[in-house]
């Protein structure tokens, strides 16, 4: 393909802008379940650092931590609900 045949770069240009106004683009948004996650997961994480001034929490330890609070609830919740049934 020798210069003189090849596109100019304002054709090019043309060429993609028709492209991309044909195309349909959807940027799928989270739910706000996930949102909602997201920023109790961010709280927690803040939650654990403050307790530990000076120590910065990981993102594994805060989901270790996570984990472990979550197991006692469970255990606790089983408890109560055993207790008075």
């Amino acid at each position: 393909m020798s210069a003189a045949s090849a596109p100019s770069v304002t054709e090019v240009e043309r060429a993609l802008a028709e492209v991309y106004a044909r195309a349909e683009f959807s940027v799928p948004t989270p739910s706000p379940f996930r949102v909602w996650l997201g920023d109790a997961w961010a709280a927690l994480r803040e939650w654990f650092g403050s307790l530990l001034p000076g120590i910065s929490v990981s993102e594994g330890g805060a989901r270790a931590a996570y984990w472990v609070a979550a197991g006692i609830l469970v255990i606790v919740a089983v408890g109560v609900i055993l207790h008075f049934a």
